[in-house]
């Protein structure tokens, strides 16, 4: 699976995108609304597909975003950190041994790629991005949560 990064096609993003909205797709994030309303047009950048990574370890924060704590702390700004599901956004998201994820993490994949968006509700923060990608995965069949034989 990993080894399909090397063919996959180039695709057209928003140039600056933190969510790689598609500049020609029906969604986008509030960013590239706001960018779109105050210049009329978006810049556009090509960028190669890729295969994103979903640990086992993956937690809630790490697959839909969190408080950026940095920016909170450096500028007394509250923004997001963007997660798994915002670089996976356009690619391929690939989840070695799913049946070993937390439950909750899984119903939060499924929500996403069932509706094409991810909403990020977090400390003060109100986040809606497109997250538009191919679910790929295996499952451990030794792992805790196989059918006993």
């Amino acid at each position: 699976m990993r080894a399909l990064s090397d063919i996959l096609p180039e695709r057209n993003i928003v140039d600056g995108c933190r969510f790689g909205c598609d500049p020609d797709g029906s969604e986008l994030c509030m960013e590239c609304q706001e960018k779109l309303k105050m210049h009329g047009k978006l810049q556009v950048r090509s960028a190669k597909m890729e295969v994103v990574d979903l640990p086992v370890s993956a937690t809630e924060d790490m697959v839909v975003g969190t408080l950026d704590i940095r920016r909170a702390l450096h500028d007394g700004i509250k923004a997001l950190e963007p997660g798994l599901l915002a670089r996976a956004n356009g690619n391929i998201l690939y989840i070695d041994e799913v049946n070993l994820l937390d439950d909750h993490v899984v119903n939060v994949l499924l929500d996403a790629a069932a509706m094409g968006v991810n909403i990020v509700e977090r400390e003060g923060i109100s986040v809606r991005h497109p997250s538009r990608f191919i679910l790929a995965g295996t499952m451990n069949l030794r792992g805790p949560q196989a059918p006993d034989n």
